[in-house]
């Protein structure tokens, strides 16, 4: 079992790569809160990667509530949530963690970034950059059309011109069985000003320490945080299911991998950062009962 524990809010999750099920339970969530599960349906429909630069496997996930949720409505206990692995027997991994270990971050992720939307803080990420290819930056400023925009697209990109090439790449990334790095900006913009607080206990720390276990993150920048608004950059590492690897300066291994080949982390990984975020600024907002 893996655990995030905030000043507030307590996620673990549970579960095997082989195994059954994978899921996770969320404490301290506030009690009497309507689920939006058209919002939670649409971040881990994103999170499986419709764009198809991903698994060639995509079966639905879809959740199992055990507690904490009746009638759609919050109760107050802790949320237990979990998915059944419908791949298990169809996969090749050698390690325990997975990425599947992101579905309970996502469906909470949702459940968050729908409460902090109704306190008027709203949440969005773009893919920044795949490779040396850029997309246009995100401005510091709510913008409910480019929000909505983005939070729904399975490519999230501003420019439709940059996403075309962006797709090109990794059409050719996915046939050539080589993959790239890739970043993620995001912007959260309505925050509260008491929101800040010394050392340890900052918002940026808190974000930081739920968004590197995410697969293939390598690096988060805060780049500015202005009035009511943070901006934030994440990125990933290449990911590690390439058919070839150089091993010597002048040997090339074929690695045979048996696993599809993943040319690069985003888009999927795009929905899974926004989730975090969403978590991290709920957990601060609940410990100041903001």
């Amino acid at each position: 079992m893996s655990s995030f524990w905030g000043k507030t809010l307590k996620l673990s999750m549970f579960g095997e790569v082989q195994g059954h099920i994978v899921g996770g339970t969320l404490h301290d969530f506030p009690k009497g809160v309507t689920v939006n599960t058209d919002r939670i349906k649409l971040g881990l429909k994103l999170r499986q990667d419709v764009a198809t630069f991903t698994d060639a496997y995509k079966p639905e996930d879809t959740p199992t509530i055990i507690s904490g949720i009746t009638g759609g409505v919050t109760n107050g206990a802790p949320i237990t949530i979990q998915f059944e692995n419908k791949q298990m027997l169809d996969r090749h991994f050698s390690s325990y963690f997975s990425p599947r270990f992101t579905l309970p971050m996502v469906f909470f992720g949702m459940l968050a970034m729908d409460y902090l939307s109704q306190k008027g803080i709203h949440i969005v990420s773009h893919v920044k950059a795949i490779g040396e290819t850029a997309d246009d930056v995100l401005p510091p400023v709510y913008d409910k059309v480019l929000f909505d925009r983005l939070n729904s697209s399975p490519f999230a990109v501003i420019n439709s011109e940059t996403k075309k090439r962006m797709v090109s790449l990794l059409t050719s990334l996915k046939a050539t069985g080589d993959s790239t790095t890739c970043k993620i900006q995001t912007v959260a913009v309505g925050l509260p000003k008491d929101l800040k607080s010394p050392l340890f206990d900052n918002l940026d720390a808190r974000i930081a320490r739920l968004v590197f276990p995410i697969p293939s993150v390598n690096g988060v920048c805060f780049d500015k945080v202005i009035d009511d608004t943070l901006v934030m950059t994440t990125s990933c590492r290449r990911t590690p299911t390439v058919a070839e690897q150089e091993a010597r300066q002048y040997q090339v291994l074929d690695l045979d991998i048996k696993r599809n080949h993943v040319p690069c982390a985003v888009p999927r990984a795009t929905i899974v950062v926004t989730s975090a975020v969403a978590l991290s600024i709920l957990d601060a907002m609940l410990e100041k009962n903001l």
